[in-house]
């Protein structure tokens, strides 16, 4: 399996007493209609979930997969690793570390987790969101849909845990590139 671009390791749950959000999961479609086979990591920490496609090898098999194999392979700049039943394994410059494959629980169902894309949506630059949050003081935000209509308009945020203080800011949109 290619290691895919982004941090998924970022969205892994930090609760040890849930296992089976610790790690990432290699899901691989079983659709016989196609010669390639579908494959995805995810992870989650039971707030947020993420799906990034991945390019699978002969003999990689759907299962957990190790933040740590993850973190190695990208340390000793691994242009992939391999996972199989029993073993993931990374492997760069004659050198090669392995993980034994557990079964640490049920992978949560990601396709019925994950909504249908709606027509109604709004693009933001996640860190700048994430520096209006910072700059009001808070983890979580509120974010104010305008009405529809023509033009870019301002979006109004709002600290979730300082409803009422007046703490307020605006985000503009980013325009989607297609």
């Amino acid at each position: 399996m290619l290691i895919p671009n982004g941090k998924i390791e970022k969205l892994v749950s930090k609760d040890v007493s849930r296992p089976v959000l610790t790690e990432t999961y290699l899901k691989i479609s079983d659709d016989k209609r196609s010669s390639a086979p579908e494959a995805f990591l995810e992870a989650t920490n039971s707030l947020a979930l993420v799906r990034i496609p991945v390019d699978v090898d002969d003999g990689d098999t759907a299962g957990f997969i190790p933040v740590e194999a993850i973190l190695e392979a990208r340390k000793t700049k691994a242009v992939g690793l391999m996972a199989n039943d029993d073993v993931v394994r990374v492997e760069k410059g004659g050198r090669a570390v392995e993980w034994k494959r557990e079964d640490v629980g049920s992978w949560p169902d990601s396709d019925r987790l994950i909504p249908e894309p709606s027509q109604t949506y709004i693009c933001f630059d996640a860190g700048l969101l994430h520096d209006l949050a910072m700059a009001l003081g808070t983890k979580g935000v509120r974010v104010f849909v305008p009405e529809s209509g023509t033009g870019v308009k301002p979006i109004r945020v709002e600290a979730l845990d300082h409803p009422q203080d007046g703490r307020v800011g605006v985000c503009m949109p980013i325009r989607e590139k297609k």
